[in-house]
């Protein structure tokens, strides 16, 4: 669970760094273009950090559980 989270992190960051440096411009309308690459980077960046989340307060939880 922390290995696949680590990588839809990373892959969130790629996509990120993709959009900014390739695909997004203004074009001559003063109008912002981007590609799918953004939405897919705030997904897996959100989707990553909730995995790591999850990943590290679990066992927490279960060990807090476990003395009680």
């Amino acid at each position: 669970m922390l290995w696949l989270s680590f990588i839809l992190f990373a892959m969130g960051i790629a996509f990120g760094y993709i959009e900014n440096t390739y695909y997004q411009y203004i074009d001559e309308n003063d109008v912002l273009v981007e590609t799918w690459f953004m939405p897919l980077s705030f997904l897996f960046i959100f989707l990553g950090g909730f995995g790591v989340l999850f990943a590290l307060v679990k066992p927490t939880w279960l060990a807090i559980n476990k003395k009680t």
